[in-house]
């Protein structure tokens, strides 16, 4: 097995790609992740071995619909290449207008960004952290969307493929809450069954946090009879999502430990060279990198803290997945409103969701653009009207294509800098499938989400716990803050809102977010940032030469 390694500034990172010899037939495969045939668990060589068979049979995109898991695959014979992503594009892949393939968006073309540079593309960047469809930064690159797969035949000809579409539209009539319940209980079990196996002799470490979805992972893994299971949480100390971790994990008899962030540790972390370096792995030019966790990453990693041979689990997205986002505006069917009006409605409920990172930079303009790409992209997918019966489908589907599998999946990346092996569970293919034709009135809430895990209440700690109280941290500021919201309140619950934000919020942030900035830059900026992720997306638009509204920086708006 061929398991290639970079060394950039003493820090080695896998690059994840497995390859094996080129056989017979011609074609050199290479793969990243693992995948999940039949219930039995596929990396490294196996895995390029079964893409070897697909290839060489013409089979590609049937065996893709049967493969579960999270990878990304490669294969090349004499200048033709067949490349593809899983369901929500885990390990991302570029493809530059020459056909030219990569896990690294800027080596698919020889343009310098600076002279390609999609302001579109930059416009929704500065205001959602992430882009539309398969757009990039740069116009020469285009990202392969979820459950694609691409064929380059030759220079400039390439075909393209989608072999999985989340559809959340097409909601299962027969499917009744006893129906559901039953089902996804069986899916839970069957799930974790997998994971255990798939896992077996290694041990696993989960980033345990007071939500749902975590708590998920290592209850499951505990009824699935796994016992080597390491559990850490991070933040300010005393946050109460740690005090629940702990408890969580003490419950079930795992390991815990704590990684604290202070604003000196974190402003070091974030201001690191190495950061620097994990932003330029992590870039996709689609989205803002996901770095909240990197501090804790670092150190547990240079602690020794994690296991040889681990393997990283976390909830990611099962908030998502099972009705979390689903807004109420679109939790029923709008068969009164028209087509157009039904549009409306989805798009008010996405920039209320994700594009206001800066309210000053929602100009008519802006906006229109958005509007007009989010359409655009729905009617490249199949979905030329949101659905009168399941108009929450079409919100759905915009999120997963674009926040989901840009930002939030990616947040793996960290782990594939720090040579750490991973699992999603929560994105794997039998909760896709499922979720996909749960009704709109299951999803709200999450209710059938939460109803089944109270019922199965694996490991006794989902009945008989209640989550710890939030408090105010640092422990300091209750005082202030306190006398602040009492000198506003003659003024109503908007002006304290906004005070508390922008008085408040940099120090009270439990993960400090913003620690790589001066707090009176927060304190006195008056553009309208929504929260710590406007700044790190104006940093990293920054890095690329591009201020807050994604526009080519000058002196006087680097300035502001």
């Amino acid at each position: 097995m061929n398991h290639s390694r970079t060394t950039t500034g003493g820090q080695t990172v896998a690059t994840g790609w497995t390859s094996v010899p080129v056989g017979d037939d011609g074609w050199q495969v290479a793969v990243k992740g693992y995948g999940i045939v039949a219930g039995r668990t596929h990396q490294g060589t196996a895995l390029a071995g079964l893409v070897r068979d697909a290839v060489v049979q013409e089979q590609l995109a049937a065996f893709l619909s049967t493969l579960d898991g999270h990878f990304c695959l490669r294969a090349e014979r004499q200048g033709e290449v067949w490349a593809a992503v899983d369901r929500v594009a885990s390990f991302p892949l570029f493809i530059g207008s020459d056909g030219r393939v990569s896990d690294r968006p800027l080596q698919v073309t020889d343009t310098p960004l600076s002279q390609a540079l999609d302001t579109d593309t930059a416009g929704e960047m500065a205001l959602a952290g992430f882009s539309t469809g398969t757009a990039t930064l740069h116009r020469g690159v285009r990202r392969l969307a979820v459950g694609e797969l691409c064929h380059v035949r030759g220079p400039g000809q390439v075909d393209f493929h989608r072999w999985h579409q989340y559809r959340p539209w097409r909601v299962r009539p027969e499917l009744t809450p006893e129906r559901a319940r039953t089902e996804l209980k069986d899916i839970l079990h069957q799930l974790f069954q997998t994971l255990a196996q798939g896992c077996a002799g290694r041990p696993i470490v989960v980033p345990l946090s007071a939500g749902l979805d975590s708590r998920l992972i290592v209850s499951g893994l505990h009824a699935a009879g796994v016992k080597d299971v390491h559990c850490f949480a991070y933040g300010q100390p005393g946050n109460y999502e740690a005090i629940a971790s702990r408890q969580i994990a003490e419950r079930l008899g795992y390991r815990w430990t704590f990684v604290p962030y202070t604003l000196s540790r974190q402003r070091a972390a974030l201001t690191s060279a190495l950061h620097d370096e994990y932003i330029a792995f992590a870039d996709s030019l689609s989205a803002t990198p996901f770095e909240q966790d990197f501090l804790a990453i670092r150190d547990l990693t240079e602690q020794g803290w994690l296991p040889a041979d681990c393997v990283m689990i976390n909830g990611q997205s099962g908030d998502y997945l099972t009705g979390g986002h689903v807004p109420p505006s679109l939790a029923a069917p709008l068969p009164d409103l028209s087509a157009a009006e039904r549009f409306d409605r989805v798009f008010a409920a996405l920039v209320k969701k994700h594009y206001d990172l800066w309210q000053s930079a929602q100009t008519p303009d802006l906006m229109a653009l958005i509007k007009a790409r989010l359409l655009a992209h729905l009617n490249d997918i199949g979905l030329p009207e949101v659905p009168a019966e399941a108009p929450h489908g079409a919100y759905e589907v915009s999120e997963y294509e674009n926040r989901q599998a840009k930002y939030v999946v990616p947040g793996q990346r960290v782990y594939d800098f720090f040579g750490i092996d991973w699992r999603l569970p929560l994105w794997e293919k039998p909760l896709i499938d499922f979720y996909e034709g749960v009704p709109a009135s299951l999803k709200v809430g999450q209710a059938l989400y939460r109803e089944v895990l109270w019922e199965l209440d694996w490991g006794g700690v989902w009945q008989g716990y209640r989550t710890p109280p939030r408090t105010v941290l640092p422990g300091w500021l209750r005082g202030p803050r306190l006398l602040a919201r009492l000198a506003c309140a003659p003024f109503g619950r908007q002006t304290w809102h906004r005070v508390e934000k922008q008085v408040f919020g940099y120090p009270m942030d439990v993960l400090l977010n913003m620690a790589f900035l001066p707090y009176l830059r927060v304190l006195g900026d008056r553009r309208g940032y929504r929260n710590a992720f406007s700044w790190v997306g104006e940093r990293y638009l920054a890095g690329h030469g591009l201020d807050w509204r994604g526009q080519p920086a000058t002196q006087e708006s680097a300035g502001r």
